[in-house]
């Protein structure tokens, strides 16, 4: 097995072609239709050839995208006019959370402050004013965002389904008025936002938090420009952090109002006519740890050049088109209905369906990295064909298999670890690898509300109770020589002249030894895992992944050397016995001032942050520990919980779910044999017949 085989997924299917006539090869363990499926027996699952640039915080993430626009702008505004939109190029976005004035120029927010609105002509760089600016010069728009439930409403903020709405209506009416003037001969919408609620099964009880649309994926084909941006980061407030820590301006109390203006907003006429949002966004992060302004989020993403950007183009084509009620906002179709999708023209519909948008063009090799796409994709019973009948589950299938075949170090960013079964899988690893190590990073306080409460109307002593459970599951039955070989920190920004404060670590990404980088919308929990829409990507390159792991340790230790290998060359991870190395120089430098990092006490009942803000780890006092849990972190698989068993010894790990959910099978009456998990029906009345689960290394 190459290096590039043993850190990427393989086809599954013919493992199991034993399992009655339906155990076909179809692609699986990807959904059943998709762009990778479609390879099997005629290539591999992953793109060669690509070229991964990686991004350190949201501002500079943030700088990419726009620059990345602005010079499609360019491309678009010297083609000839009688050149249609529909061969001008398009940009796909799909994100959790849109902010239409989040603010991504450098001038206004790193130099001026806070926006002054005046008559005079400017570039417009909110994340709304680019997007009307690329429809301007006749690219086409495409855009899936998350409309929550309105019984979700206290749980994200009524102004995050304000804010998708009144984007949805922007785009309608810039449409509009550049179909009636500017290109009347447009076959087709140049700009389209998708309201999208799809992921739903059912309703869902009023205080449990529903299923989400999580993506965050930029798509970009306009001239020569064919790139995609995949992270942690939506386009909102919050996530900008200026170079250094300094804290994004449109953050704490000075997030902007919707309602307010932004500048260039009146070069829009249009836009005139609209009600803007009129509730104020939500705080994302508790001013007791992370200040009233100025706040810092950590995140981390990364673009990609080459053929995994038509793999990328394909997912997003198809989850524009998955089954769902489908519903125009021109015929005032805007109302909450679970499985429902509003797009802000009716011209994105014929017939009752939606218009399927262009296969994605193939993109020649322009790099040297290896990189492969997972994602879950929760099950759904109206979906009748494919893609997606079965759903999809590679985020914690390519998981699973990272962390068995790491042998130096596990470097894991994450905003939540909750995942149990994946806690075990590491425990397994750690006690069975003796040069293994792993360095964990999460935020010091649950994001949401002021200290003691969240948004959900959930005390934040839930969710650090759900991270001592999975981290108590980590380091169950360890030896200390064992318990060595973990070290546990949250990002803490140090002061000269305070105490400092709290960076919330959102970022979803890891590193394995030097070799796999993985980064993408998932969480490790488990509705990441089975319940929400995630996209993943892995890049197999050594240069790459040195490269990123030399950035995240100049970010967090200013002033510190990197450390050095045998005979005093630079250390690096993809090569045997350098990850104890790392491991001691890593811990040594995070006692060192500065650093952003500090000890994360997850083992106290009650720990008290270096800003005396105490944070309970116990969930002593909660009501219903279980059932809480379930609220905040509930599963979409069709089983039952094999994640909940009372005792330790009875959690299963991940690679075994894993196995589970392509290797089980059920016999329905008349001993016809079906899939359990993935057969996309969701039967009720099958007999299940359980395999014992095995033991893998």
């Amino acid at each position: 097995m190459s290096e590039i085989e043993k850190w990427f997924l393989q086809f599954s299917s013919k493992r199991y072609r034993w399992v009655g006539s339906l155990a076909h090869g179809d692609g699986r363990p990807w959904a059943d239709g998709s762009t990778i499926a479609s390879r099997e027996g005629v290539g591999n699952p992953w793109d060669e050839g690509c070229r991964a640039t990686t991004f350190i915080g949201g501002h500079s993430a943030m700088s990419a995208m726009r620059d990345a626009f602005e010079m499609a702008i360019d491309y678009a505004r010297v083609m000839p006019p009688d050149v249609p939109p529909s061969k001008r190029g398009h940009v796909y976005l799909a994100f959790w959370r849109f902010n239409p004035l989040r603010d991504l120029s450098d001038a206004n927010s790193w130099g001026l402050g806070p926006w002054v609105v005046t008559e005079t002509p400017v570039v417009d760089q909110s994340a709304l004013g680019l997007l009307l600016r690329m429809m301007t010069v006749g690219i086409e728009v495409r855009m899936l965002l998350w409309q929550p439930e309105a019984t979700t409403d206290f749980v994200v903020g009524h102004s995050h389904m304000e804010d998708h709405i009144y984007t949805a209506r922007a785009v309608q009416a810039w449409d509009h008025k550049l179909r009636a003037e500017q290109f009347p001969l447009a076959k087709r919408p140049i700009g389209v936002v998708g309201l999208d609620q799809r992921v739903a099964e059912r309703p869902r009880p009023a205080a449990q938090q529903q299923p989400q649309i999580h993506n965050k994926l930029v798509v970009i084909r306009v001239g020569e420009i064919a790139e995609a941006h995949c992270g942690g980061m939506d386009l909102s407030f919050t996530r900008r952090d200026a170079p250094m820590m300094s804290g994004d301006w449109q953050s704490g109390a000075d997030i902007p109002s919707s309602k307010d203006r932004w500048p260039g907003w009146h070069t829009y006429r249009p836009l005139k006519d609209l009600d803007p949002p009129m509730a104020t966004p939500l705080s994302d992060l508790p001013k007791e740890v992370y200040g009233e302004r100025r706040q810092c989020w950590h995140d981390q993403s990364v673009k990609l050049e080459g053929p995994v950007v038509a793999v990328l183009e394909d997912r997003f084509r198809q989850h524009w088109s998955d089954h769902g009620i489908a519903a125009a906002l021109e015929n005032g179709d805007l109302r909450p209905q679970v499985g429902q999708v509003v797009f802000s023209s009716r011209d994105a519909l014929a017939g009752g369906s939606i218009v399927p948008l262009d296969p994605a063009k193939p993109i020649a090799p322009t790099g040297r990295s290896a990189v492969q796409v997972w994602s879950t994709v929760p099950q759904c019973a109206r979906r009748l064909v494919a893609p997606f009948t079965r759903g999809e589950y590679t985020v914690m299938a390519g998981i699973a298999n990272a962390c068995c075949q790491s042998k130096e170090l596990i470097w894991i960013f994450d905003q939540y670890f909750w995942n149990r079964p994946l806690a075990r899988l590491l425990n397994r690893m750690l006690n069975n690898r003796e040069g293994l190590r792993a360095i964990i990073v999460l935020p010091p306080y649950a994001g949401g509300g002021e200290v003691g409460t969240s948004t959900a109307g959930i005390t934040h002593d839930i969710h650090h109770y759900a991270r001592r459970l999975a981290l108590s599951d980590l380091t169950g039955g360890m030896d200390q020589a064992i318990m060595n070989k973990v070290a546990i920190y949250s990002l803490w920004r140090p002061s000269a002249t305070s105490t400092g404060r709290g960076v919330y670590c959102h970022a979803k990404a890891q590193t394995y030894d030097g070799s796999l980088f993985v980064c993408g919308s998932a969480n490790w929990n488990r509705r990441s895992f089975t319940r929400d829409i995630e996209t993943v990507t892995a890049i197999a390159d050594p240069e790459v992944v040195h490269q990123h792991q030399q950035q995240l340790w100049h970010w967090l230790f200013k002033n510190a050397s990197w450390p050095a290998g045998n005979n005093g060359k630079e250390l690096r991870l993809d090569r045997p016995g350098t990850g104890a190395k790392f491991f001691e120089a890593f811990k040594t430098q995070a006692l060192c001032r500065p650093s952003y990092l500090i000890e994360d006490r997850w083992y106290q009942d009650s720990c008290v942050l270096p800003n005396g803000v105490i944070r309970h780890n116990n969930g002593h006092g909660l009501p219903d520990i279980n059932g809480l849990l379930d609220l905040t972190d509930p599963n979409a698989l069709p089983v039952p919980e094999v994640e909940t068993a009372p005792t330790f010894n009875q959690i299963a790990r991940l690679d075994q779910i894993v196995d589970r959910l392509e290797s089980e099978y059920w016999v329905m009456p008349g001993n016809r044999i079906t899939w359990p998990w993935r057969d996309g029906k969701l039967h009720n009345h099958l007999v299940p017949r359980i395999k014992p689960l095995a033991e893998t290394t």
